[in-house]
C-alpha cells in the first residue's frame, strides 16, 4: 500500500496488488476553499492502477463539500474517463439516507457505483468483484 496524500481534508492511498485506490475525506474538507495539491494527487494514485482498478471512498465523517470545490471533483471525475474504473464503493455514515448520500463530488456519476454502510463490506465487496474477474 502507497500513501499517496495524507492532508488535513483528505487521504489518498494507492494499493497496485490490489488494483485499489482508497479515497477519504475528513470534516476539514467541509472549510476548504482550495486544495491546491488534490489533482495532482489524484494523477499519482492513478497512474498506479491498471485497467479494472476499483474505488474504495470514505465519506463517513463528511457527506457534502464547499461549494468552490465542486470544478475540482468534476476534474477528478475527468481524469477517470478512460482508466477502466470498475467499480467505486462509496461507504457512508449509518445515519445518513443512501437515497439522499449524493454529494457534489458524486452526482452527476457515469461511475458503477455502489453505497455502504460499513467499511470492511465495501472493501469485501470490492474484492470478490476483483475475484469475479
Amino acid at each position: 500500500m502507497r500513501l499517496i496524500a495524507f492532508r488535513p481534508e483528505y487521504q489518498i492511498t494507492a494499493e497496485p496488488s490490489r488494483n485499489r485506490i482508497f479515497y477519504k475525506h475528513f470534516a476539514e474538507l467541509a472549510q476548504a476553499q482550495e486544495l491546491p495539491e488534490y489533482l495532482s494527487d489524484w494523477r499519482q494514485a492513478l497512474d498506479a492502477m491498471k485497467p479494472g482498478f476499483t474505488i474504495l471512498s470514505d465519506m463517513t465523517e463528511l457527506e457534502i463539500a464547499s461549494g468552490p470545490l465542486t470544478k475540482l471533483f468534476e476534474q477528478v471525475q475527468q481524469m477517470l474517463d478512460g482508466r477502466g474504473l470498475r467499480m467505486i464503493a462509496t461507504v457512508h455514515a449509518p445515519d445518513v439516507l443512501l437515497a439522499h448520500a449524493e454529494t457534489p463530488e458524486e452526482a452527476p456519476s457515469k461511475y458503477p457505483r455502489r453505497n455502504f454502510t460499513d467499511l470492511w463490506e465495501a472493501d469485501k465487496y470490492l474484492d470478490e468483484l476483483a475475484a469475479e474477474g
